[in-house]
């Protein structure tokens, strides 16, 4: 353990092979994209498989296959059709990403850790619970959501606000600035909300920066930021120009997202604030620890680290509140504010006297910790038989050659097309959040013609989407239990 406290690039490398096997360990665990599991169940991550193996297939994302995520997040998900692995699970070139997204995100949180411990042997035993603070919760769902691969964005953002705010003269070099940016891009072309994080943290350095009037470091940061920016966005550019499609990006990714959805202010925030709170309970292990760091930095007159903390948390809040939704997983790219409630704790316990007994209690708050904060982990089907996962048992029912086709109406994709290995041959291939005129007159469309060989609308029916009278010969053939309706077209 010595060697790891000599000399900083070594330290680094050893630090990071660390990280590498905790979230190893962990993400192995909590992500159903991992080989412990047929596949991941949740109808956001099968909505990004589907749409990533649609336009690996030659589709265009948006005017041809339409979601409502960011480009580069289906750009990853693009490559799961060129990596073997599916015969374990589908999504195990994900799982694969989110491994080294892990690992990056626990380095940069690590890194921060020891600004306010110092490089000392006894903060590696703070790395299990950090990485079980971040990635073993009700927020990280199943694995593979637009959140989880912000984080490493989120982690660095804060290593190089800390940084910054615990120097005597607050500074940030061109590398970092540009790193910002690049990381920050990528999110807003993940998913732009999640830039949340950055933005607190943002106004906080803009506020030291005036208040010291370092002119300097305000001019760099808006050059080398945007740098950083403009190359994340380079890929994203190229392919809509490609394709001559800006047009679809604008209106799927930005206009539906930011206008389409019905407004009613009233009742968006009581709506939102209600659930804010509500799906904060089920976070309560990270949040608790960041209201911890909070306090600590308030009690030890850390005001700037405290405020940043504390414009994190109220960005997050009021972006949320003029979304006027939001899910258990929204409040993910909070968690890297876990690391400084580990602050306090080391603060807490090295006042204990003798050293044994130092070692004593932070060993057993470690046990007790990552024990409570397993509880996620308590529901989740380890060794989970593909033929019991149900979609996979839909497709058994089904007759099929090559050739069929189907279409997904239940809600969100319930992992019909990635059991089956389906292409969806229609742009509004499943039921999302919000739903658009166009989208119905398609599926009517679809329904009225026989357009496909089976149609599956889970809860909902035929009925939902198109009057009895004006439907094509559609047999329902499952059960008809109301969990999974699936019909087929009867031949001609």
């Amino acid at each position: 353990m010595h060697s790891f406290v000599k000399g900083s690039s070594f330290r680094s490398g050893k630090l990071l092979c660390l990280c590498f096997v905790v979230a190893f360990i962990v993400v192995t665990l909590m992500s159903t994209c991992s080989f412990l599991y047929p596949t991941n169940t949740w109808g956001d991550a099968q909505c990004f498989y589907t749409v990533g193996k649609t336009i690996a297939q030659g589709k265009v994302l948006y005017r041809d296959i339409y979601e409502q995520k960011g480009p580069l997040l289906y750009f990853l998900h693009a490559c799961v059709e060129w990596i073997p692995g599916t015969n374990v699970n589908p999504f195990l070139e994900i799982y694969i990403l989110e491994v080294a997204a892990a690992t990056a995100t626990l380095f940069f949180l690590m890194k921060t850790l020891a600004l306010y411990c110092g490089w000392k042997p006894r903060i590696l035993a703070y790395l299990p619970l950090l990485c079980m603070l971040v990635y073993c919760n009700y927020s990280f769902v199943g694995g593979d959501s637009a959140e989880e691969f912000s984080l490493v964005a989120n982690a660095y953002v804060l290593y190089a606000t800390m940084s910054m705010l615990q120097s005597e003269r607050p500074e940030l070099s061109r590398g970092m600035l540009y790193c910002m940016g690049l990381l920050c891009g990528v999110v807003f072309w993940i998913k732009y909300t999640c830039l949340v994080f950055a933005f607190g943290a943002l106004i906080v350095l803009l506020a030291v920066a005036i208040r010291e009037r370092n002119g300097r470091l305000i001019g760099r940061a808006v050059v080398f930021m945007l740098l950083g920016a403009l190359t994340a966005s380079t890929p994203v550019f190229l392919y809509f120009a490609a394709h001559d499609a800006f047009g679809a990006l604008w209106e799927a990714y930005f206009y539906n997202n930011l206008f389409a959805y019905p407004q009613d202010f009233r009742r968006q925030l009581s709506y939102t604030a209600y659930y804010l709170v509500y799906f904060a309970y089920y976070n309560s292990g990270y949040l608790l620890f960041a209201l911890g760091g909070w306090i600590y930095f308030l009690r030890r007159k850390w005001n700037a680290q405290a405020c940043c903390i504390l414009c994190i948390v109220a960005a997050f809040v009021v972006v949320t509140i003029m979304g006027g939704r939001i899910f258990i997983y929204y409040w993910l790219p909070m968690a890297p504010l876990a690391v400084v409630g580990i602050a306090c704790l080391d603060a807490l316990l090295v006042r204990l006297q003798p050293a044994r007994a130092r070692r004593l209690a932070l060993g057993a708050v470690s046990l007790i910790l990552c024990v409570w904060l397993s509880l996620p982990l308590w529901n989740r089907n380890i060794g989970q038989k593909r033929e019991d996962v149900p979609s996979y048992q839909v497709v058994a029912s089904m007759e099929r050659t090559p050739e069929t086709t189907l279409l997904d109406l239940s809600f969100l994709d319930s992992g019909i097309y990635t059991a089956g290995d389906f292409v969806p041959t229609t742009r509004f291939f499943c039921r999302l959040n919000l739903v658009l005129p166009e989208m119905v007159e398609e599926w009517e469309r679809i329904i009225r013609n026989g357009e496909v060989d089976y149609i599956y609308t889970g809860v909902y029916t035929l009925e939902d989407y198109c009057p009895p009278e004006e439907q094509a010969a559609y047999t329902l053939i499952s059960d008809g239990s109301g969990e999974q309706r699936l019909y087929r077209l009867n031949a001609a």
